[in-house]
């Protein structure tokens, strides 16, 4: 974490840093552990200068997905989702909706997948705005992984993303859609 150690302290900081350290810990066929411990120091990190900063919570449930511990990160999620349902936090309808998102996403990447409780956070995150880009891929990542015999579903969803901003490319590098 040295290369952190030069930001300004806040849990999003680390969030961010925890969820690149998640992402860069995969070469395409295996984890790195090493990447992976230095993902799960900047969400502690995180937690530690932030207790009520949800992604950070987030980032432990996916990291617990991978070491394939599920009841962590099912008490992880739900600690992050009881940050963002209490009114007297007063969490922005935004990172609100990007807590939901980034559990389902989580729920859909790693091995430990669990479509119910995925689809159960999207729910809640088209309750705020259907129209979010990140939703609607996520939601795409849903139908992918639920229905992997007919991708139609998926192709649909992805591309709404287009269909919102035409500009938005994520995913169609993530996806070749005919």
């Amino acid at each position: 974490l040295s290369d952190v150690e030069s930001l300004p302290s806040s849990g999003e900081k680390f969030a961010v840093v925890g969820f690149n350290y998640a992402e860069w810990a995969f070469d395409g066929r295996t984890f790195d552990p090493k990447k992976n411990q230095e993902a799960i120091d900047a969400f502690n990190a995180g937690v530690k200068i932030d207790s009520l900063f949800p992604m950070n919570y987030v980032g432990l449930g996916r990291m617990a997905l991978r070491n394939k511990d599920v009841t962590s990160a099912q008490r992880y999620f739900a600690k992050a989702q009881s940050i963002v349902e209490n009114k007297k936090y007063k969490v922005s309808k935004p990172l609100k909706q990007n807590t939901y998102i980034a559990i389902a996403a989580a729920q859909l990447a790693e091995e430990t997948r669990d479509t119910t409780a995925a689809r159960k956070a999207l729910n809640l995150a088209s309750a705020i705005d259907e129209n979010n880009l990140e939703l609607r891929l996520t939601w795409g990542d849903y139908q992918f992984r639920k229905n992997i015999n007919n991708q139609s579903a998926a192709i649909a969803e992805y591309n709404k993303c287009l269909n919102i901003d035409s500009k938005y490319i994520v995913n169609l590098s993530k996806y070749k859609i005919n």
